[in-house]
């Protein structure tokens, strides 16, 4: 186990949303079900935690470039993407904020105009798609809005009564994305699979595409049994509470969660620190350099006792292997990108 490499592949922005949902997730099982009975605005906490976040980190990266006149001469795709993922996100937080006043009785809006900042964002995330395209860079975020357009409209009609269907028929746009999903899925199973019969690839490449894959079961199949437990929920043809219809989400946000440890990259203009977030951590607690540079071996045999019958006298005695104990062997330095 390498710990420094685990250092390099976090993706603190990830794992922050990821979390942060997650978090969401259960207050909000709990609230439905009438376990507690705290004000919206407290169930919607974690979230409130991730957007203070993101414009807090976009506003000192916006300050710190403004303050640093030589960094104008670098190429600053970097920080376009984190201006672009600050406004997506003023957009949901401006839903954010009209859903719990809504909510809460502070103001009576129809959920077409509260759905309207997601809309704005879902047409305007395509543009945002192609842009990543173009910079090689990866906007998962928009990615799933832009893909859920239609969906989204189909929630927000059904929530002010304009259509009179059935929960089941309302998600057919989500059924679509989960099938083709489900299927990408089961080509990546089939494809570990044929990686782990395969003599031309290292035990290091079968490993990660088995892990892969592993991950992508617990996170697509999850989903789909969400969405069929939910719309049985909504439709009242089914007895299950809240928090039983929400356990495979939360199953596959730990899925998420997890993968955020191995998915290299994140933002490095993200409250101006220019590098990597692990390398940053480990600049100010330098403790933790000590446990980052440290790579753990174990022996596939520790013990060895080689088992004899009774001794009879004057045979001689049993031997007994030395024992190998578990090896900790420090690098020189923890690699990190510069």
């Amino acid at each position: 186990m390498n710990l420094g490499g685990l250092f390099q592949e976090f993706n603190p922005s990830k794992f922050l949303i990821y979390t942060s949902l997650f978090a969401f997730s259960i207050l909000l099982e709990l609230r439905l079900d009438h376990i507690i009975e705290w004000n919206i605005w407290i169930i919607f906490i974690p979230i409130w935690i991730w957007k203070c976040t993101v414009f807090s980190g976009c506003i000192t990266g916006v300050l710190v470039w403004i303050r640093h006149p030589e960094y104008r001469r670098e190429e600053n795709s970097d920080l376009h993407a984190m201006i672009i993922c600050a406004f997506f996100h003023s957009l949901i937080f401006i839903f954010e904020l009209l859903l719990c006043l809504t909510i809460s009785g502070l103001a009576i809006l129809p959920y077409r105009v509260i759905f309207s900042p997601i809309f704005c964002m879902s047409a305007l995330s395509i543009a945002g798609c192609i842009w990543g395209f173009r910079h090689d860079r990866s906007l998962e975020l928009e990615t799933f809005f832009s893909v859920n357009i239609l969906q989204l409209i189909c929630i927000a009609i059904k929530l002010d009564n304009v259509i009179h269907w059935r929960w089941v028929v309302v998600f057919v746009p989500t059924w679509i994305v989960i099938t083709l999903l489900c299927v990408v899925v089961m080509y990546y199973v089939i494809w570990a699979f044929l990686f782990l019969r395969s003599t031309d690839v290292t035990q290091r490449q079968r490993r990660g595409h088995v892990i892969y894959a592993t991950l992508s079961c617990f996170m697509i199949f999850p989903l789909l049994s969400l969405i069929i437990s939910l719309s049985r929920k909504l439709d009242h043809t089914s007895d299950d509470s809240f928090s039983a219809t929400f356990v495979p989400l939360q199953i596959s946000l730990a899925s998420l969660i997890i993968t955020s440890f191995y998915q290299k990259g994140g933002n490095h203009w993200w409250f101006g620190i220019r590098k990597d977030f692990c390398e940053c951590l480990l600049e100010l607690c330098p403790c933790l350099r000590e446990y980052g540079n440290v790579s753990y071996k174990f022996k596939d045999t520790i013990v060895r006792l080689r088992h004899d019958s009774e001794p009879e006298i004057g045979d001689k005695k049993r031997t007994v292997t030395n024992e190998q104990p578990a090896v900790a062997s420090p690098d020189c330095y923890l690699e990190v990108p510069d």
